[in-house]
């Protein structure tokens, strides 16, 4: 659908799973121009791989935390996903920091990404938007959470600044 209205599109497909063949055979017999199965990617090559992309395309239909969005949003990679089964609006506002369309729905998930291309003004925001919503989910600010709901567990009553590291590091 993409390539109908961009014929010069192209779609690279990372990472390997048993659906691969599958979705080899599948790109071929919808005469998909452009289109590369790069299987595994090592993680230093993934900036260069978002680097090079202009949408992340992501139609899972569960995934409890996929750190691929969190990377795009950081990168400022503008993402079209599903809602994951219920996590992933948690991650990303739809509208705001990225699209979220329903889930098996290639016609939404084509439309969405066709608008992303159409409307440069609303792409640029969108990704400025995930890349500052994404600092919630860096090192600094995900340890101080888990320190937190971990100290709450063990009924522990100092904050975490407060306790000493050899202390986390051996009762947490």
């Amino acid at each position: 659908m993409i390539q109908q209205r961009y014929p010069e599109a192209s779609l690279t497909v990372a990472a390997d799973g048993w659906l691969r063949p599958e979705l080899e055979k599948l790109a071929e017999t919808l005469g998909l121009a452009n289109t590369k199965f790069v299987g595994f990617v090592p993680f230093a090559e993934m900036p260069k791989l978002y680097d090079s992309a202009d949408i992340y395309l992501t139609a899972t239909n569960i995934d409890n935390m996929p750190s691929s969005i969190t990377e795009c949003m950081a990168s400022g990679l503008n993402v079209v996903t599903t809602p994951g089964g219920g996590a992933i609006p948690f991650i990303m506002t739809d509208q705001e920091t990225g699209i979220i369309v329903k889930t098996d729905d290639h016609e939404a998930m084509a439309a969405a990404a066709l608008r992303l291309l159409a409307e440069p003004d609303f792409a640029v925001q969108l990704a400025r938007n995930a890349r500052e919503a994404s600092k919630r989910f860096m090192g600094n600010a995900i340890k101080e959470q888990w320190l937190t709901l971990y100290m709450q567990l063990a009924n522990v009553t100092s904050s975490a600044a407060e306790l000493p590291a050899t202390w986390i590091a051996k009762k947490i």
